[in-house]
């Protein structure tokens, strides 16, 4: 009778693990024959995909630390990773009947034809690459049973995958209980037999050196060149000329909220902090490779510390580490392991409801340093172009590959940083550390900026008990009950009003505004926690795929690389067929979010992260205009009919419309709650639709810059709008997963579409208005018939979600753009795609056609725009 113990995961994972290594053993005995159909390096590199899959997840452990412990209040999810380590476990099974010999594989009991065998015929489209998708050796044939066995494995251990990103998001990690862990954890190292240290306490006066020697160079540069040379004034830091070496905790200067004494304080624990939460994560991720049962001992000191510790004497630090010796000595724990007492954090069920994950555009502001570029952030690690999975060396967590790089990667590791702080000077959550900037401003504006008002009075109070007070007296004829709920509501937060940053003492204005200036100087200082050669190993420490080092105690270098070669990635970049090479325009400094056509082509339209739209000459590849303005993320931009004006949706909460001759913003509209996704101009340009974060569409006059109606219905963000040709009808899709089509005099919703599986990205109507395109994060296109209300294609193709779509001006063929870095083109009548089009080196956020559908512009989050002569594009 089956126990609890065997239908476990942990049960599940052994047998799993068991498996691939009788797999092992029987292929290195076997005949020449099953070698070529099962290449052994092929089969050791799925099985430490599977190493790493159940080391970052503690799938072979028990107890607190377990998947299963994880899982434990998540059915669904813990029930769709048993039946993939049961189909895992059955066909590395029927593999090893093969191996071995105990059956012959099934094309040579159930086929007599000779052209069913298999034959080592690489350039066979039957044929997947079991290592570097490059063929060669380990080149598999799925016409074979051990071929098509190894395709089987490959695409559970993706699956497995997949579901582990759930698992393990990062993003939550620091606001559940392992944060606290993370704050008291200690890297204990023996001096002698009676006395250790805490390695992480020795780095409090490195941090806080680097920290006051920090501000000193941001003011220097900001007094500029003459002062520069000149000593920094002790006295600006907190601390006297006769005490230079700590600043005096014990003052309370009234200039201390503009010297940022309070700043190199926090920020000096802050870091060293980061250190007890990087060190944490590394033990938590050593300790769920562990094999229950392995015994691990101690570590020796990380190899870096001998680089880092000798940079101290390079920096003039408050108390200079010139030897372990001068740290304070705590008491042995010799005997001890190093790896304490793991936790897994217990997955949200709530995220069972989206089981496949799937990829998103995360609209993470960008911070600029002093001279308003972007600040610098820790580089993500190498990854092979095979490589379909990589760990993070900050936060150990598994991720997918296309998070190394681009925007994706700086939003992972400013979750792992959280550079963010308070910077006032009375605070009661001075230790706070903030992923997000989002976060750290709500705190600010109510904890430091938190004003209660009078509905009748301007008057502002300071604090509730002040505002009930004077409604008390001013108002007597409010009854108690009255005045309670007028305090519970009547609060606000007022503007940040400084002008100075507290960081480097700069008067503003500044060049991308207070709040990135001082993000930017944030995520320096965070960046100085991350030891310098982190994640820069070379090859020489990857995982090998015939070693068992992705696992147990020893496993710490091939956690950290994870340069494996996995044979479902795609190979490298196809070259651009000459039929269709683009033409490159190159300015933006931040991804293409929106690109968009002049009626006549002869101009187009770019809004980018970097707050800035250009305008640029299609035939010279020449930009003419930059429109500034902006205050954030330009996410939508539209031409009116005529071409003679210009919109743009921004994540700043404004739509400006521009005059496209003069540059100039004519009109600033300010009605919605939110970010603006999308913006589309009606075809007679008398009205701009727009789709907000706050859940609504409006339509604006463009005349007047009035808001004529507001749409409401979605459950979730508006994330793109559509006229038809004729104005009569607007689209609408969203985060709801729906579409939504409405009457544009009445106001009326007229048919809601259903049938994505994740969130609607894009949509757009054919010319005539009888058809509308829908593009999925679910990598799907559908196209609609809008009378009915019914789906008359779904296109499937793109490997990852469809983020743009776009119809031709006849309908005969829609663009799709994708994060799978492709453009793939459309007959809309057969449902083929006549054309995928590579060239982008990220996610393609946008495309646009000519209105003679002779050209296809594209955006990009690799920071570019094409322009593709599609005129005469042959099938493919």
């Amino acid at each position: 009778m089956e126990t609890l113990l065997d239908s476990s995961l942990a049960a599940a994972s052994r047998s799993c693990m068991a498996a691939f290594n009788h797999l092992e053993s029987g292929l290195g005995v076997s005949t020449n024959e099953y070698k070529k159909l099962m290449p052994l390096a092929a089969m050791q590199n799925q099985r430490d995909r599977f190493k790493i899959w159940s080391g970052n997840l503690g799938a072979l452990q028990q107890g607190r630390s377990s998947l299963d412990f994880r899982l434990r209040d998540s059915s669904l999810m813990r029930t769709t990773i048993l039946k993939l380590l049961d189909q895992l476990k059955d066909t590395i099974a029927r593999s090893n009947e093969v191996v071995w010999g105990l059956r012959p594989p099934l094309e040579e009991q159930f086929s007599s034809d000779a052209d069913l065998m298999w034959e080592d015929d690489s350039s066979d489209d039957s044929s997947i690459d079991g290592k570097d998708g490059q063929g060669g050796e380990n080149q598999v044939n799925i016409r074979t049973e051990l071929g098509q066995n190894m395709s089987e494995i490959i695409h559970i251990l993706s699956d497995l995958f997949r579901l582990s990103f759930k698992i393990r998001n990062p993003a939550t990690r620091s606001t559940t209980q392992s944060a606290l862990k993370a704050l008291l954890h200690k890297e204990m190292i023996q001096l002698d037999e009676a006395t250790s240290i805490d390695l992480l306490a020795s780095y409090a006066s490195f941090d806080h050196g680097h920290v006051q020697e920090s501000f000193r160079e941001l003011r220097r540069s900001v007094r500029g060149g003459a002062e520069a040379s000149q000593p920094a004034n002790p006295a600006e830091f907190g601390a006297t000329p006769a005490s230079p070496a700590r600043p005096n905790t014990g003052s309370a200067e009234v200039e201390d909220g503009a010297t940022g004494h309070h700043l190199i304080e926090r920020w000096s624990k802050s870091i060293t902090n980061r250190r007890r939460y990087f060190a944490y994560w590394r033990k938590h991720a050593q300790k769920l490779a562990r094999d229950e049962g392995e015994t691990v001992e101690d570590q020796p000191l990380p190899r870096q510390l001998n680089s880092l510790l000798a940079d101290a004497n390079t920096i003039q630090a408050a108390t200079p580490i010139n030897s372990l010796s001068q740290l304070t000595a705590v008491p042995s724990i010799a005997g001890k392991t190093i790896l304490s007492g793991t936790e897994g954090t217990v997955y949200d069920r709530k995220l069972d409801a989206d089981i496949d994950t799937q990829s998103m555009i995360s609209y993470t502001s960008t911070a600029y340093s002093t001279g308003g570029s972007m600040a610098d952030l820790p580089p993500p690690p190498s990854t092979k172009p095979t490589q379909s999975e990589f760990t993070c060396p900050y936060c150990w967590v598994v991720c997918p590959v296309r998070h190394a790089k681009g925007k994706h990667w700086r939003e992972h590791v400013l979750q792992d940083l959280q550079p963010y702080m308070c910077t006032y000077p009375d605070c009661l959550e001075v230790d706070t550390m903030y992923a997000n900037r989002a976060a750290w401003l709500d705190h600010e504006a109510q904890a430091h900026r938190k004003v209660w008002r009078c509905f009748e009075h301007s008057d502002h109070f300071q604090s509730k008990k002040a505002l009930i007070g004077h409604l008390e007296t001013v108002h007597q004829n409010l009854a108690k009950a009255q005045i309670q709920a007028m305090a519970d509501l009547g609060y606000a937060s007022r503007q940040d009003d400084r002008t100075m940053c507290p960081f480097c003492l700069l008067e503003g204005p500044f060049q991308n505004g207070l709040v990135n200036h001082m993000a930017s100087h944030m995520e320096m200082l965070a960046r100085f926690a991350v030891l310098r050669s982190t994640g820069t190993e070379d090859d020489g420490s990857s995982c090998k795929s015939s070693s068992g080092s992705a696992q147990g105690g020893q496993s710490i270098d091939s956690l950290r690389s994870v340069i494996l070669d996995f044979s479902e990635q795609k190979g490298a970049e196809t070259e651009v067929e000459d039929d269709v090479r683009p033409i490159t325009l190159i300015g933006h400094k931040l991804e293409v979010q929106s690109v968009a056509f002049l009626g006549d082509g002869s101009r187009l339209a770019s809004g980018s992260s970097d707050q800035t739209i250009k305008i640029w000459d299609t035939i010279t590849g020449e930009c003419v205009r930059t429109l500034t303005g902006h205050g954030n993320y330009v996410y939508s931009v539209a031409f009116s009919g005529d071409g003679s004006r210009l919109a743009s949706g921004s994540e700043d909460q404004t739509i400006k419309i521009w005059d496209t001759i003069t540059g100039e913003c004519v009109r600033t509209l300010t009605d919605h709650g939110n970010s603006v996704y999308s913006v589309a101009f009606s075809g007679d340009g008398s009205r701009l639709a727009s789709g907000s974060e706050d859940q609504t569409i409006k339509i604006w006059d463009t005349i007047t810059g009035e808001c004529v109606r507001t749409l409401t219905g979605h459950g979730n963000y508006v994330l793109s709008v559509a006229f038809s040709g004729d104005g009569s009808r607007l689209a609408s899709d969203s985060e709801d997963k729906t579409i939504k089509i409405w009457d544009t005099i009445t106001g009326e919703c007229v048919r809601t579409l259903t049938g994505h599986g994740n969130s609607v990205y894009s949509v757009a109507f054919s010319g005539d208005g009888s058809r509308l395109a829908s593009g999925s994060l679910d990598e799907t296109i559908k196209i609609w018939d809008t009378i009915t209300g019914e789906c008359v294609r779904t296109l499937t193709g793109h490997g990852d979600s469809v983020y743009s779509v776009a119809f031709s001006g006849d309908g005969s063929r829609l663009a799709s753009g994708s994060e799978d870095e492709t453009i793939k083109i459309w007959d809309t009548i057969t449902g083929e795609c006549v054309r995928t089009l590579t060239g982008h080196g990220d996610s393609v956020y946008s495309v646009a056609f000519s209105e003679d559908g002779s050209r296809l512009a594209s955006g990009s989050a690799d920071k570019t725009i094409k322009i593709w002569d599609v005129a005469k594009l042959k099938s493919r």
